[in-house]
């Protein structure tokens, strides 16, 4: 079955947000991590993998997880580093909103999309 994974926050890797995956009921979370880091470079550790805003486990299994055909997970990439020097919070907070905040900031790009079949 072919699910969907996208990457949070609007990111783009190779001007892409979002690939499809192909997997198998049995196939585990660390499955699709494994195949995210050969298509996209990110390691395994450095992945979190949400789906429907939750974060799930590395051991779950696609039917666990009761994942349908075009489902959606999303990867979030933990970044290295503690962004910066520390004074970032009170000297650019009010020019800051585009470099590091959570929210909003990186939405505004475009968004392609890319099938992708690996291999089992």
């Amino acid at each position: 079955m072919e699910i969907s994974i996208r990457l949070w926050g609007g990111i783009t890797i190779s001007g892409l947000t979002s690939i499809s995956l192909e997997v198998q009921n049995d196939s585990t979370i660390l499955d699709i991590k494994r195949k995210i880091q050969k298509l996209w470079g990110f390691p395994v550790a450095d992945q979190r993998i949400l789906l429907s805003g939750s974060p799930v486990d590395d051991k779950g299994t696609v039917a666990g997880y009761k994942l349908q055909p075009k489902s959606e997970l999303v990867v979030v990439p933990r970044q290295s580093g503690g962004g910066g020097s520390g004074s970032s919070d009170s000297k650019q907070s009010t020019k800051g909103n585009s470099q590091g905040g959570s929210a909003g900031g990186s939405t505004g790009g475009s968004t392609k999309s890319s099938k992708t079949t690996l291999p089992k």
